[in-house]
């Protein structure tokens, strides 16, 4: 994706280093529910990947979540009761 033509989305990369995050953490908090929709486009010959809306993103640091830290501990593990 040319950044320079799309600005609106953060690929899941992005987002990591924007929370200072891994991408496992943040594909985690996806799986769990914690994270806005993302679209999953597809290019021509390539591997689809998740976009998160940058405006959803800021919506969410906004209600108080500025790190993955703070999505991680509320997002529940499978195994953990």
């Amino acid at each position: 994706m040319n950044r320079k033509l799309d600005p609106v989305y953060l690929t899941e990369a992005e987002l990591a280093r924007r929370w200072c995050a891994s991408r496992s953490t943040i594909q985690r908090l996806a799986r769990a529910g914690q994270l806005p929709h993302f679209i999953r486009p597809a290019p021509p010959g390539g591997q689809p990947r998740r976009l998160y809306r940058i405006a959803d993103i800021e919506a969410l640091e906004a209600d108080g979540y500025q790190d993955a830290a703070a999505l991680a501990f509320r997002a529940p593990r499978k195994g953990r009761g």
